[in-house]
C-alpha cells in the first residue's frame, strides 16, 4: 500500500544537530530515489520565534477505509537563528537501515530550506511507534538525537549551537569567477542543434554558455552549494532535443535540469543514499531521449524526468560514456580499450587501440568514433580499434569533446581553453583562459558590509559589498599591480596593497573603502614580503633579500630599516 498522509502535524521536540557538506565516496550498488521538485513540507524554528507549521502533508490525504500510515518527516535546521541550507541529515532506523539528505529550498514559494523524507518508504520502512535516530552535521559540528514515530507528517526542527565563541561555519559562499571565458578547470561541453555552446568549469561549480566564436550567450551561472541551481564539482553536460541543459552535479551525485537559458528546471539524485552513493564520472543522452551515468562498475539509465529505467554492472571502472544512433553504449577506463554494450547492458565488444590513455571520446551523426590521447592528439578511430586519422594538437591535453552538428569537434582543455577542430581541413581555432582568482593571498574587511580579496597572480583585488545583494566590482589601480603579495587594513578603515612589480622593486597601493586609489609609492631594490600599517599611519614593510624590515612615512617617504639576516635578536630569516 502507498504511504500517504493526512493534512496534519505532528509538533516534534526541537532539537539541536549539526551537519556536514562532503559525503565520503565508496563503489556500492545504486540505489535510485525519486526526483527532487518543487512542492514539499515547511518546518520552522519553536526555540526562539515560536513554530512555523508546515503548510501541507506530502501525500496529501490518508485514502478512505484506510489505516493513517507513517509518512513525513520535515523540518528546519538552524544556525545561529537563521535555517540554513547544505545541513546533511542521516536518519537511521532500530534495524540499522539509514538514508542521508540534506536541508535545502525544495520550493520557492516558502523560501526556507528544510529537509523532508518518507520515513514508511524503502529504504527505513518505518512504523509509527518506532525508533529512530536523527544525525545532522554541518562543518565541524555534529549532534544525533532519537525520535520516536508518530502516524501522519511530523515535524522536528533541530538548533544547532557553537561549542565555542570562535566555532563559526559556512551559510553562503560568493562566486568570484563571474567573468565569461575565465575557467578555472573545464571539465565538460556540449553543443545543441542552434550551435549554442555550454561548458562546465568543475572546479568554479559554474556553467557558462557560447557562441561558436565564444561569444558569451549569457551571464556564468551557478556557484558551490547544495540548493538547486549550485553546484559541488559538476562534471558533464548533454543537451537533450528540446534544447534543455543537463548537468552532472558529480559532487552532490545528482543530475540538474535546466532550460537553454539556464533557469533551473528540476533536479534528482543519482542514488538514495548519498553517503554510500558511488562517484558518478560522465553522462550520454541516447537516442530515445534517455540519460545515461557512468560510474565505477556500473550505469544507471533515467529519464529526463529522473525516473530510473534500468541500471546495470559493468565490471570495469568506467571513465567516460558516449551512445551511438542504434543505443549501443560505449565506455572507456581512461587507459587504452573501449568496450561496446548493447542498450540493455550485455558486453559485445572490446576495441583493443593502440593508443596510450584515452581521455575523451564523442560519436558523430555517421558513427564514427573519436578520442583523444595525450601523444597521439585527436584521433579518429576504426570500428575495429586502429588509427583511421590523427591530428596532434601541441600543448594541448583534452578532457572532454562534442561534436556540432556540421562535424567539427569542440573540446575543453586543461589549460582552460575551449578548442574548434575542423577534420574536414585540419584547423584549429580556441578560446577561453583561466580565472584571475586560482591565487587567493589575503582578504581584509571594512565598515559597510565591505570585503576586498587580492589575488597573487594575476594581480587584482576585487571589492564585494554585502547589502540585500552581493556585489563585485574590481578595483582599478594605477599602475597595474604585476604580483600581489600582501593585503593589510589600517586603522582609519583604509586598505595598503603589497605588489612586486619586478624582480628588485615593489609598490604600495592605499585605496578607501570605497575602493579608490588614494596614491602608491615605488620601493626600488627589494624583494617585498609583507606589509603592517601602524595606528599613526606608519607603514612597514617585510622585506625577504636583505631580510630586513623597512619603515615608511603615512605619506610613502622612507625613513629607516633595521634587521638582516641572522639568528641574533633582531635578525631575521624572512624566506
Amino acid at each position: 500500500m502507498a504511504a500517504s498522509c493526512i493534512r496534519s502535524m505532528l509538533l516534534g521536540g526541537l532539537f539541536i544537530l549539526l551537519v556536514s557538506f562532503n559525503a565520503p565516496v565508496f563503489s556500492m550498488p545504486i540505489l535510485h530515489s525519486s526526483p527532487l521538485t518543487s512542492g514539499a513540507n515547511q518546518a520552522g524554528d519553536t526555540q526562539e520565534s515560536g513554530a512555523i507549521p508546515l503548510p501541507r502533508g506530502c501525500g496529501g490525504v490518508t485514502p478512505p477505509g484506510e489505516v493513517e500510515t507513517t509518512c513525513c518527516l520535515n523540518g528546519i535546521v538552524y544556525v545561529d537563528g537563521e535555517p540554513v541550507a547544505g545541513a546533511e541529515i542521516t536518519i537511521t532506523s532500530s534495524r540499522g537501515t539509514s538514508i542521508s539528505l540534506y536541508t535545502r529550498y525544495i520550493n520557492t514559494v516558502d523560501n526556507v530550506p528544510f529537509y523532508e523524507i518518507s520515513l514508511s518508504d524503502d529504504p527505513l520502512q518505518v512504523q509509527s511507534g518506532e525508533t529512530i535516530t536523527i544525525t545532522a552535521r554541518l562543518g565541524n559540528r555534529e549532534r544525533s538525537l532519537t525520535h520516536e514515530v508518530q502516524p501522519g507528517s511530523q515535524q522536528v526542527d533541530i538548533v544547532l549551537p557553537r561549542r565555542s565563541p570562535n566555532d563559526f561555519v559556512a551559510l553562503q559562499s560568493i562566486p568570484l569567477r563571474s567573468i565569461s571565458g575565465e575557467f578555472d578547470g573545464l571539465s565538460g561541453i556540449a553543443i545543441n542543434p542552434e550551435y549554442q555552446v555550454f561548458v562546465v568549469d568543475q572546479e568554479a561549480h559554474q556553467i557558462q554558455a557560447f557562441d561558436t566564436n565564444g561569444n558569451p550567450l549569457q551571464p556564468p551561472w551557478g556557484h558551490y552549494g547544495q540548493n538547486p541551481g549550485q553546484f559541488n564539482l559538476p562534471r558533464r553536460v548533454v543537451v537533450d532535443a528540446s534544447r534543455n541543459v543537463y548537468i552532472l552535479d558529480a559532487g552532490n551525485r545528482r543530475i540538474q535540469k535546466f532550460d537553454r537559458q539556464g533557469r533551473y528546471v528540476h533536479s534528482w539524485m543519482l542514488c538514495t543514499q548519498l553517503s554510500s552513493c558511488p562517484f558518478p564520472y560522465d553522462l550520454a543522452l541516447a537516442p530515445d531521449g534517455t540519460i545515461a551515468v557512468v560510474y565505477n562498475q556500473g550505469v544507471t539509465i533515467f529519464s529526463t524526468t529522473g525516473d530510473l529505467q534500468r541500471q546495470w554492472s559493468t565490471g570495469i571502472h568506467g571513465t567516460d560514456i558516449d551512445i551511438d544512433r542504434n543505443g549501443n553504449v560505449y565506455i572507456t577506463t581512461g587507459q587504452s580499450d573501449i568496450y561496446t554494450f548493447t542498450p540493455g547492458g550485455q558486453l559485445t565488444t572490446t576495441l583493443n587501440t593502440p593508443l596510450t590513455s584515452i581521455q575523451s571520446m564523442a560519436i558523430d551523426p555517421s558513427g564514427n568514433l573519436w578520442v583523444t590521447d595525450p601523444i597521439n592528439g585527436i584521433v579518429r578511430l576504426s570500428t575495429t580499434g586502429a588509427i583511421a586519422q590523427q591530428w596532434t594538437i601541441p600543448g594541448e591535453l583534452f578532457n572532454d569533446m562534442a561534436i556540432a552538428p556540421n562535424g567539427q569537434l569542440y573540446l575543453t582543455s586543461y589549460t582552460n581553453k575551449v578548442l574548434v577542430f575542423d577534420p574536414t581541413r585540419g584547423t584549429t581555432r580556441s578560446w577561453g583562459r583561466s580565472s584571475r582568482y586560482r591565487d587567493v593571498i589575503g582578504t581584509v574587511t571594512v565598515p559597510n558590509n565591505t570585503l576586498f580579496i587580492a589575488n597573487r597572480e594575476p594581480a587584482a583585488v576585487t571589492r564585494l559589498t554585502f547589502q540585500q545583494s552581493v556585489t563585485s566590482t574590481q578595483v582599478a589601480l594605477n599602475p597595474l599591480p604585476r604580483r600581489i603579495v600582501d593585503m593589510t587594513k589600517a586603522a582609519d578603515g583604509s586598505v595598503y596593497i603589497l605588489d612586486q612589480s619586478s624582480s628588485t622593486t615593489a609598490r604600495v597601493y592605499k585605496i578607501n573603502a570605497l575602493g579608490q586609489q588614494l596614491f602608491s609609492f615605488p620601493i626600488n631594490d627589494v624583494s617585498a614580503g609583507a606589509i603592517a600599517v601602524a595606528q599613526n599611519g606608519t607603514i612597514f614593510i617585510a622585506e625577504d633579500l636583505d631580510n630586513q624590515v623597512l619603515q615608511f612615512s603615512a605619506d610613502g617617504q622612507y625613513r629607516s630599516s633595521w634587521g638582516g639576516t641572522g639568528s641574533e635578536p633582531g635578525r631575521f630569516y624572512l624566506t
